[in-house]
């Protein structure tokens, strides 16, 4: 189904080059296969294309292109690629932190560098197409300043996990794992209204602009690194 509805077996893959984009889908050909996906490519700086089909999954391919100079690949706004409800990743040439923690304040779901051993790359598919979220480590204790919580967001940013409530604590635990809303309310039996206020509070207080980020923190939280200075 098309014109807005998720179709959850199909793999977008968007890049600007054409080369580069054929060379991709060639290589995800035999994951895709061996999952029943279908692989759809797609350059995105067609702008029609980009809300055309909510994909079960999207790759944006953008080579060795820094994220900040996404207008050069025509996309006005990369958050238009972390679509609701639709895993969104990237894979760069990149292997550079500042753009991984680029990634995850995007909305992104996860960031794959072309150095990664292909095997690792098709789990770390598997894993964001079932709704996880995946970084490489680097980006969890990359600069501070770049993605702890912003001071000026929150007025209570405790820093760790030791300032939310024993609920909250679980509903950030079944989001660190990529669950969706409607999955948490079933896990920890809530409304999934209540799971939103939940996660709307954690977001607040760890000052996280999206899940991703908010993913990113806790991380960084349980590491020990979430000291503010």
């Amino acid at each position: 189904m098309v014109g807005g509805c998720v179709i959850r077996d199909v793999v977008r893959v968007l890049d600007t080059r054409k080369l580069r984009r054929a060379a991709l889908v060639s290589f995800l050909l035999p994951w895709a296969e061996s999952l029943k996906l279908k692989l759809i490519d797609e350059d995105p700086s067609d702008g029609g294309c980009l809300h055309a089909i909510k994909s079960g999954l999207t790759v944006l391919s953008v080579g060795g292109m820094a994220l900040q100079k996404c207008n050069a690949l025509g996309i006005a706004d990369l958050g238009e690629f972390a679509i609701s409800n639709v895993p969104c990743l990237v894979i760069s040439d990149l292997n550079d932190p500042v753009e991984m923690t680029a990634a995850a304040k995007a909305g992104f779901r996860g960031f794959i560098s072309t150095d990664m051993d292909p095997e690792l790359a098709f789990r770390t598919l598997t894993f964001i197409l079932g709704n996880g979220i995946s970084f490489p480590r680097e980006a969890i204790v990359e600069d501070k300043i770049r993605i702890q919580p912003d001071l000026s967001c929150t007025e209570d940013i405790p820093g760790s996990l030791t300032g939310l409530t024993p609920r909250q604590q679980e509903v950030l635990e079944c989001l660190c794992k990529g669950r969706s809303n409607k999955l948490i309310g079933r896990y920890l039996d809530l409304q999934e209204s209540t799971v939103k206020v939940h996660v709307r509070q954690i977001m607040r207080k760890f000052g996280a602009v999206n899940r991703t980020q908010l993913a990113l923190l806790a991380e960084r939280s349980v590491n020990g690194h979430t000291t503010l200075e």
